[in-house]
Protein backbone atom coordinates (compact mmCIF):
# COMPACT_ATOMS: atom_id res chain seq x y z
CA UNK A 1 0.00 0.00 0.00
CA UNK A 2 1.38 3.15 -0.84
CA UNK A 3 1.89 5.55 1.88
CA UNK A 4 1.27 9.26 2.02
CA UNK A 5 5.44 10.46 1.99
CA UNK A 6 5.50 8.34 -1.18
CA UNK A 7 2.27 9.92 -2.78
CA UNK A 8 3.64 13.08 -1.86
CA UNK A 9 6.90 12.43 -3.60
CA UNK A 10 5.17 11.66 -6.70
CA UNK A 11 3.72 14.73 -7.12
CA UNK A 12 6.59 16.88 -6.69
CA UNK A 13 8.27 14.61 -9.68
CA UNK A 14 5.39 15.64 -12.09
CA UNK A 15 6.14 17.93 -14.46
CA UNK A 16 4.83 21.41 -14.14
CA UNK A 17 3.75 24.43 -16.82
CA UNK A 18 5.68 27.38 -16.42
CA UNK A 19 3.21 30.12 -15.26
CA UNK A 20 4.21 32.00 -18.66
CA UNK A 21 2.67 29.17 -20.65
CA UNK A 22 -0.75 29.23 -18.00
CA UNK A 23 -0.54 33.27 -18.40
CA UNK A 24 -0.58 32.78 -22.31
CA UNK A 25 -3.47 30.46 -22.00
CA UNK A 26 -5.44 32.49 -20.16
CA UNK A 27 -5.12 35.60 -22.04
CA UNK A 28 -6.01 33.54 -25.12
CA UNK A 29 -9.61 32.71 -24.37
CA UNK A 30 -10.20 36.75 -25.07
CA UNK A 31 -11.10 38.54 -28.30
CA UNK A 32 -8.66 39.92 -30.28
CA UNK A 33 -10.18 43.15 -29.83
CA UNK A 34 -8.28 44.38 -26.81
CA UNK A 35 -10.27 47.17 -26.33
CA UNK A 36 -14.13 45.53 -26.32
CA UNK A 37 -15.89 45.39 -22.85
CA UNK A 38 -16.79 41.33 -22.43
CA UNK A 39 -20.49 41.06 -21.31
CA UNK A 40 -21.67 38.67 -18.36
CA UNK A 41 -22.89 36.22 -20.99
CA UNK A 42 -19.87 36.03 -23.25
CA UNK A 43 -18.36 32.80 -23.58
CA UNK A 44 -15.08 34.58 -22.42
CA UNK A 45 -16.31 35.69 -19.05
CA UNK A 46 -17.48 32.35 -18.29
CA UNK A 47 -14.01 30.83 -19.43
CA UNK A 48 -12.14 32.84 -17.34
CA UNK A 49 -14.44 32.57 -14.33
CA UNK A 50 -14.16 28.54 -14.70
CA UNK A 51 -10.01 29.48 -14.39
CA UNK A 52 -10.11 31.03 -11.08
CA UNK A 53 -10.90 27.47 -9.64
CA UNK A 54 -7.85 25.38 -11.52
CA UNK A 55 -5.06 27.26 -9.64
CA UNK A 56 -3.48 29.77 -7.71
CA UNK A 57 -1.71 31.03 -11.01
CA UNK A 58 -4.80 31.03 -13.38
CA UNK A 59 -6.72 32.42 -10.35
CA UNK A 60 -4.28 35.31 -10.22
CA UNK A 61 -4.08 35.91 -14.36
CA UNK A 62 -8.05 35.43 -15.15
CA UNK A 63 -8.92 37.54 -12.10
CA UNK A 64 -6.98 40.37 -13.73
CA UNK A 65 -8.39 40.10 -16.96
CA UNK A 66 -11.75 39.86 -15.43
CA UNK A 67 -11.38 43.47 -13.95
CA UNK A 68 -10.06 44.69 -17.06
CA UNK A 69 -11.91 43.23 -19.66
CA UNK A 70 -14.94 42.25 -18.16
CA UNK A 71 -16.69 45.05 -16.00
CA UNK A 72 -20.32 44.71 -17.36
CA UNK A 73 -23.06 46.12 -14.68
CA UNK A 74 -26.09 45.64 -16.50
CA UNK A 75 -28.86 45.72 -13.52
CA UNK A 76 -28.98 47.35 -9.99
CA UNK A 77 -28.20 43.48 -8.52
CA UNK A 78 -24.89 43.67 -10.05
CA UNK A 79 -24.05 47.27 -9.08
CA UNK A 80 -24.91 46.51 -5.27
CA UNK A 81 -22.68 42.95 -5.14
CA UNK A 82 -19.75 44.73 -6.67
CA UNK A 83 -20.12 47.47 -3.91
CA UNK A 84 -20.35 44.43 -1.19
CA UNK A 85 -16.78 43.07 -2.69
CA UNK A 86 -15.03 45.76 -2.96
CA UNK A 87 -13.18 45.02 -0.03
CA UNK A 88 -13.38 41.20 -0.02
CA UNK A 89 -10.48 39.55 -0.07
CA UNK A 90 -10.53 35.22 0.47
CA UNK A 91 -8.12 34.73 2.85
CA UNK A 92 -7.01 30.83 1.23
CA UNK A 93 -6.44 32.85 -1.98
CA UNK A 94 -3.41 35.26 -3.10
CA UNK A 95 -4.40 38.43 -3.09
CA UNK A 96 -5.47 40.24 -6.84
CA UNK A 97 -6.20 43.31 -8.02
CA UNK A 98 -8.75 45.45 -6.18
CA UNK A 99 -11.83 46.15 -7.75
CA UNK A 100 -10.81 50.30 -7.47
CA UNK A 101 -8.35 49.70 -9.33
CA UNK A 102 -10.61 49.13 -12.66
CA UNK A 103 -9.91 51.11 -15.92
CA UNK A 104 -12.78 50.12 -17.84
CA UNK A 105 -16.61 49.83 -17.12
CA UNK A 106 -19.98 49.47 -19.02
CA UNK A 107 -22.97 50.73 -16.80
CA UNK A 108 -26.17 50.12 -17.24
CA UNK A 109 -27.89 49.87 -13.60
CA UNK A 110 -31.17 51.36 -14.25
CA UNK A 111 -34.28 49.49 -15.70
CA UNK A 112 -35.58 50.76 -19.09
CA UNK A 113 -38.42 52.11 -17.95
CA UNK A 114 -37.67 54.67 -15.41
CA UNK A 115 -34.18 56.57 -14.02
CA UNK A 116 -36.68 57.85 -10.98
CA UNK A 117 -35.30 54.77 -8.49
CA UNK A 118 -33.00 56.93 -5.30
CA UNK A 119 -31.37 53.36 -4.40
CA UNK A 120 -29.98 52.70 -7.43
CA UNK A 121 -28.73 56.15 -7.87
CA UNK A 122 -26.76 55.94 -4.46
CA UNK A 123 -25.24 53.13 -5.40
CA UNK A 124 -23.69 54.65 -8.71
CA UNK A 125 -22.66 57.73 -7.09
CA UNK A 126 -20.63 55.20 -4.38
CA UNK A 127 -19.29 53.45 -7.10
CA UNK A 128 -17.92 56.28 -8.75
CA UNK A 129 -16.09 57.59 -5.67
CA UNK A 130 -14.90 54.39 -5.56
CA UNK A 131 -13.04 53.83 -8.88
CA UNK A 132 -12.41 57.14 -9.80
CA UNK A 133 -8.80 57.26 -9.05
CA UNK A 134 -8.43 54.73 -12.28
CA UNK A 135 -11.49 54.67 -14.46
CA UNK A 136 -10.30 56.07 -17.73
CA UNK A 137 -12.99 54.58 -20.46
CA UNK A 138 -17.01 54.68 -19.16
CA UNK A 139 -20.39 53.17 -21.29
CA UNK A 140 -22.94 54.79 -19.84
CA UNK A 141 -26.76 53.29 -21.08
CA UNK A 142 -29.34 54.85 -19.08
CA UNK A 143 -32.42 56.35 -19.58
CA UNK A 144 -31.70 59.99 -18.76
CA UNK A 145 -35.14 61.25 -20.61
CA UNK A 146 -37.15 59.48 -18.31
CA UNK A 147 -36.42 61.80 -15.71
CA UNK A 148 -35.85 65.79 -15.27
CA UNK A 149 -33.63 67.23 -13.63
CA UNK A 150 -36.28 69.56 -11.37
CA UNK A 151 -37.59 66.06 -10.65
CA UNK A 152 -34.47 64.72 -9.36
CA UNK A 153 -33.96 63.40 -5.71
CA UNK A 154 -30.36 64.23 -5.34
CA UNK A 155 -28.34 67.34 -4.57
CA UNK A 156 -28.08 69.42 -7.58
CA UNK A 157 -24.41 69.12 -8.03
CA UNK A 158 -23.49 69.56 -11.37
CA UNK A 159 -21.90 73.03 -12.67
CA UNK A 160 -24.24 75.58 -14.92
CA UNK A 161 -20.67 76.22 -16.18
CA UNK A 162 -17.28 75.89 -15.24
CA UNK A 163 -15.08 78.41 -13.27
CA UNK A 164 -12.97 80.46 -15.32
CA UNK A 165 -9.92 79.16 -13.46
CA UNK A 166 -10.53 75.60 -13.97
CA UNK A 167 -7.82 73.24 -14.67
CA UNK A 168 -9.74 71.03 -16.89
CA UNK A 169 -10.67 74.47 -19.24
CA UNK A 170 -7.32 73.83 -20.47
CA UNK A 171 -7.88 70.41 -22.30
CA UNK A 172 -8.92 69.79 -25.66
CA UNK A 173 -13.08 68.76 -25.87
CA UNK A 174 -14.64 66.40 -28.62
CA UNK A 175 -17.95 66.67 -28.12
CA UNK A 176 -19.74 64.00 -31.76
CA UNK A 177 -23.34 64.52 -32.13
CA UNK A 178 -25.12 60.89 -33.55
CA UNK A 179 -28.87 60.93 -35.12
CA UNK A 180 -30.42 60.14 -38.01
CA UNK A 181 -30.05 62.49 -41.14
CA UNK A 182 -33.29 63.94 -40.57
CA UNK A 183 -33.08 64.63 -36.84
CA UNK A 184 -29.65 65.92 -35.98
CA UNK A 185 -30.01 69.78 -34.98
CA UNK A 186 -29.13 72.72 -36.61
CA UNK A 187 -26.44 74.36 -34.33
CA UNK A 188 -25.82 78.01 -33.83
CA UNK A 189 -22.27 79.01 -34.77
CA UNK A 190 -22.25 82.74 -34.71
CA UNK A 191 -20.85 83.48 -31.68
CA UNK A 192 -17.85 80.26 -31.61
CA UNK A 193 -14.89 82.28 -31.64
CA UNK A 194 -15.86 84.58 -28.91
CA UNK A 195 -17.03 81.38 -26.60
CA UNK A 196 -14.01 79.09 -27.63
CA UNK A 197 -11.08 81.48 -28.68
CA UNK A 198 -8.14 78.83 -28.78
CA UNK A 199 -9.84 76.38 -30.20
CA UNK A 200 -10.08 73.64 -27.57
CA UNK A 201 -13.51 71.93 -28.11
CA UNK A 202 -14.10 70.09 -31.58
CA UNK A 203 -17.87 69.43 -32.57
CA UNK A 204 -18.98 66.79 -34.54
CA UNK A 205 -22.15 65.50 -36.45
CA UNK A 206 -22.21 61.81 -37.19
CA UNK A 207 -24.99 60.57 -39.25
CA UNK A 208 -26.36 57.15 -37.78
CA UNK A 209 -27.73 54.98 -41.31
CA UNK A 210 -31.48 54.17 -40.93
CA UNK A 211 -32.70 50.59 -41.39
CA UNK A 212 -33.26 49.03 -44.50
CA UNK A 213 -37.08 47.95 -43.27
CA UNK A 214 -37.60 50.52 -41.60
CA UNK A 215 -38.72 48.93 -38.66
CA UNK A 216 -37.34 50.83 -36.01
CA UNK A 217 -37.52 53.98 -34.05
CA UNK A 218 -35.01 56.41 -34.30
CA UNK A 219 -34.22 56.55 -30.95
CA UNK A 220 -33.58 52.47 -30.72
CA UNK A 221 -31.39 52.89 -34.05
CA UNK A 222 -29.22 55.49 -32.32
CA UNK A 223 -29.03 53.74 -29.32
CA UNK A 224 -27.99 50.80 -30.57
CA UNK A 225 -25.63 52.14 -32.69
CA UNK A 226 -23.40 53.61 -30.28
CA UNK A 227 -23.82 51.00 -27.66
CA UNK A 228 -22.23 48.31 -30.29
CA UNK A 229 -19.31 51.06 -30.92
CA UNK A 230 -18.82 51.64 -27.32
CA UNK A 231 -18.86 48.16 -26.53
CA UNK A 232 -16.67 47.36 -29.00
CA UNK A 233 -14.12 50.05 -28.55
CA UNK A 234 -15.00 51.35 -32.15
CA UNK A 235 -16.51 54.47 -31.38
CA UNK A 236 -13.53 56.40 -30.32
CA UNK A 237 -12.03 56.48 -33.83
CA UNK A 238 -14.88 57.33 -35.40
CA UNK A 239 -15.23 61.07 -36.90
CA UNK A 240 -17.74 63.01 -38.11
CA UNK A 241 -18.82 66.34 -40.21
CA UNK A 242 -17.05 68.97 -38.36
CA UNK A 243 -19.14 72.22 -37.22
CA UNK A 244 -18.41 75.30 -35.85
CA UNK A 245 -14.77 77.18 -35.77
CA UNK A 246 -12.94 75.16 -38.63
CA UNK A 247 -8.81 74.91 -37.31
CA UNK A 248 -6.45 77.72 -38.63
CA UNK A 249 -4.78 77.43 -42.05
CA UNK A 250 -1.55 77.68 -42.56
CA UNK A 251 -0.54 80.68 -45.15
Amino acid sequence: MESTSDRQSTEAKQPRLPPELLHHVVESVLPSNTRALIPTTHPSTKTLLALTRVSRVTYLAASKLLRQRCLYIDSSRRLSDMLLCMDRFVPRLPPTLSLRCITSLYLAPFPAASLDDQPTAIWVRELFCEVCETLRRLVVDMPFETLDPLDDHLNDEYFHKLPRDDARLEREIKIVLMDTAEDLPTLTCARWEEIDPRGRMTVEQIHVPTSFYGDETASALVTAWVRRGALEGTIWDWSGERIGKAPARSA
